[in-house]
């Protein structure tokens, strides 16, 4: 992308961040590192007051595969600033991260081609969970039995369970237009705002 920056790229990654900009470059840097390079890394602050910002323009000022804006106002929540970077999105198809998160190095491609491949709205990958207190477990894979073969649906009726266990936004990759066809946007102000878009995307999602 970094020789065509005109070109449309295949996904957007949305990656959000309040008062994390210790964490922030590795979770973009995660994205820049994609064996799938169109990849386009849009950071949405959430008027941090520690940093985050600046450290967002200067990641964005070494890459031209990375864009930052900023919220007027703090929002309350990690809906809103994801609803501006999709606003701003040029992808074919849009992901999320959060600033604590971070890529495996084949997910766009993977997440891609899966959504390709099938047709798809909108394609669900396993994620991991990293504990960083002193629990014994420190990584916890969310609900893998939700993903022991790749499967594709032509409703969400078939799998209902996708509804009450696969209710997060940062393990799918959803189809841009899908989105703004049918005016999915995470509701404003509140936590936890992955259950209530992760239940409308799926029922809106034709397959």
């Amino acid at each position: 992308m970094s020789e065509h920056p005109d070109t449309t790229p295949d996904i957007s990654v949305v990656v959000i961040v309040f008062n994390d900009a210790e964490r922030l470059p590795t979770a973009v840097q995660s994205v820049l590192d994609q064996t799938l390079q169109s990849v386009e890394v849009i950071i949405a602050d959430d008027h941090s007051s520690d940093g985050s910002y600046e450290v967002a323009q200067q990641l964005a000022a070494r890459s031209d595969r990375v864009r930052a804006i900023q919220l007027a106002e703090n929002s309350g929540g990690c809906g809103e600033p994801r609803n501006q970077g999709v606003a701003v999105a040029r992808g074919r198809y849009v992901m999320f991260l959060d600033s604590d998160d971070t890529l495996e190095l084949n997910a766009c491609r993977n997440m891609l081609d899966a959504a390709e491949s099938t047709g798809a709205d909108l394609v669900s990958g396993l994620c991991v969970r990293v504990h960083t207190d002193n629990r014994h477990g420190k990584t916890v894979k969310w609900y893998p039995w939700l993903y022991r073969e790749t499967r594709t649906f032509d409703s969400v009726a078939e799998i209902p369970d996708l509804l009450v266990f696969d209710t997060l936004s940062t393990n799918k990759c959803y189809r841009r237009e899908f989105l703004l066809e049918n005016g999915l946007t995470f509701p404003r102000g509140i936590h936890h705002e992955d259950l209530l878009f992760s239940a409308q995307a799926y029922l809106a999602a034709t397959r």
